[in-house]
């Protein structure tokens, strides 16, 4: 995905020890890293010469990240939401993420936040949450190539193209 996109600028939410950042970095032409822990950035910043790291609390840092980036005139293409994993925090990244107006598409991945609170089926592939006050749903559907059909193998990136649709619970 990031070998197609080549964001100018990416973001990262919860760097820990940096495997997923090493490949933001290289796909990217900026990279922002937040992570709780102060020590990532006196741990990696040595490594990385195109990465700025925030320390603290990824709700309270995104929104002064947002506007950085904003300021910058460099579109912010992507995002790896992968820090607190609860549902409350996975939701306080993207509803800090959802106020952004972005100056171009922004594409959002969420690593390792599945838990019974959004996702009840246990499919992966399906959750809720709730953003000023509304309850929203979003699904992933598989595609083939030319989204035309269901992909023939949903799990081959090759031959599958996936589609994230968000909707209002009502809507369903």
């Amino acid at each position: 995905m990031l070998d197609r996109l080549r964001p100018q600028v990416a973001v990262e939410v919860g760097t820990h020890h940096g495997g997923s950042l090493q490949v933001l970095a290289a796909y990217s032409g900026f990279v922002h890293s937040i992570d709780i822990d102060p020590a990532v950035r006196a741990a990696l910043s040595p490594s990385f010469r195109n990465v700025k790291f925030h320390a603290g609390s990824s709700c309270e840092l995104l929104p002064s990240v947002l506007a950085e980036i904003g300021a910058s005139g460099r579109p912010l293409g992507f995002v790896l939401v992968d820090g607190d994993h609860s549902s409350r925090g996975v939701r306080g990244d993207l509803e800090g993420l959802l106020r952004h107006r972005p100056q171009a598409p922004v594409h959002i991945l969420v690593h390792d936040s599945f838990n019974p609170d959004n996702d009840p089926l246990s499919e992966h592939d399906f959750g809720r949450f709730e953003y000023d006050s509304a309850i929203l749903y979003w699904k992933i559907d598989y595609y083939d190539l030319e989204l035309a059909w269901g992909s023939p193998d949903p799990a081959n990136s090759d031959v599958t193209t996936r589609v994230l649709t968000i909707l209002l619970a009502e809507e369903y």
